[in-house]
């Protein structure tokens, strides 16, 4: 816990929001805790210790600190102490899913509850709880948040994830159902299999998901992030394919993700797997402190300026009355300028000036500035 607090406080000093969750861990609840034979009330004890022991330690944390419940609930493997078989298919969507629903908010209930009851900034901290599988699809279809009680009022987000098409952003190697594909809809080569090319039913279907989650959700007054969102960029072989049409279709998936993601007023989270080769989601090498992808980042932020207008008219800068607090850096103090790899170009500066600064995209004193 001291380590998880040390760097917790890297990120408050900065002013950077931080979720805390319970990620993968061997999938003693994620996994056994939604099987035929699981002890729900043992699962129950276990989650409630789990998250009043965190929820104590960072109790006199302000607002920028967010708990998030699990992870990927439905998601992984089994840990050796798992009973029974899982209660729903987890490749299928159908009405096993209504009861697998009901169990996870069952856990969640459980997660609020042991927070809420630690007091202090704990009685107000946003929390957020996942939907099943963390799936667009099934939670659209499947989970009403409106079914949890929380005593306190509009501090509850939902988290779902997003690799879709798999074919596209997640596959290893052809199977007897279906191949790769290494390309969109209009990127291909001219010589391209289609078989090898997501249709752009698969991006209508992407957009229209996210809206549905804008619908169901952030319309009701319950935020959605998109807490881990990518794409396999992979390094073709002349005989398999041909690399610049298939850098051309990461980068558009990577746009239109974000792009889409803004506009449903949706908070989005670029997944970093931190791993330099290929097939690879990773946008920054971090022991050279520089961009590793080109392509994923440049993406992004296309994405990020085609539907940053839209999420801005959703989440407007709040008020002086909307009960959210601002950290700012006291005027007069100095602070550095840093690029978007954490590293500083300009130390100790009163006021921020882009005039002496190469174009690109800078923080300073927990904002934005864009030089042009």
């Amino acid at each position: 816990m001291a380590r998880v607090k040390e760097v917790v406080d890297y990120c408050v000093k900065a002013n950077l929001y931080v979720v805390l969750n319970d990620h993968w861990d061997g999938g003693w609840i994620e996994h056994d805790g939604f099987t035929t034979g699981a002890d729900v009330a043992l699962k129950k004890e276990q989650l409630r210790k789990l998250w009043t022991n965190i929820a104590t330690a960072f109790r006199d944390y302000d607002q920028r600190v967010i708990f998030a419940g699990m992870n990927e609930p439905g998601v992984g493997g089994a840990s050796p102490e798992a009973s029974g078989s899982l209660m729903f298919d987890q490749y299928a969507d159908n009405d096993k899913l209504i009861g697998f629903v009901a169990r996870l908010q069952e856990y969640e209930q459980v997660f609020i509850d042991a927070v809420r009851a630690t007091g202090g900034n704990n009685l107000r901290r946003v929390l957020v709880v996942q939907g099943p599988n963390t799936n667009i699809a099934q939670s659209n279809k499947y989970y009403d948040v409106t079914k949890l009680s929380d005593p306190a009022t509009e501090r509850l987000m939902v988290e779902i994830h997003h690799y879709d098409p798999y074919q596209f952003c997640g596959m290893a190697e052809d199977a007897s159902w279906g191949k790769v594909w290494y390309y969109w809809y209009g990127l291909a080569p001219a010589r391209a299999s289609s078989d090898r090319v997501a249709s752009d039913a698969q991006r209508l279907s992407i957009q229209s998901g996210m809206m549905s989650l804008k619908t169901n959700y952030v319309d009701k007054g319950y935020p959605v992030i998109v807490g881990e969102y990518g794409c396999n960029h992979r390094a073709l072989a002349s005989t398999v394919g041909t690399q610049a049409n298939h850098d051309a279709s990461v980068k558009y998936w990577y746009r239109f993700s974000t792009q889409y993601a803004y506009e449903a007023g949706l908070i989005p989270f670029v997944w970093d797997t931190n791993n330099l080769g290929r097939p690879g989601m990773t946008v920054f090498d971090r022991g050279a402190l520089k961009v590793n992808d080109a392509t994923i980042y440049d993406g992004i932020f296309a994405g990020d300026q085609a539907g940053r207008m839209a999420f801005e008219k959703i989440y407007p800068e709040p008020s002086a009355t909307s009960g959210v607090i601002f950290q700012e850096t006291p005027s007069g103090i100095t602070g550095n300028i840093y690029d978007l790899c954490g590293r500083v170009v300009k130390g100790a500066v009163q006021h921020f000036d882009g005039a002496s600064l190469k174009k690109g995209i800078y923080v300073y004193k927990g904002k934005k500035y864009v030089v042009k």
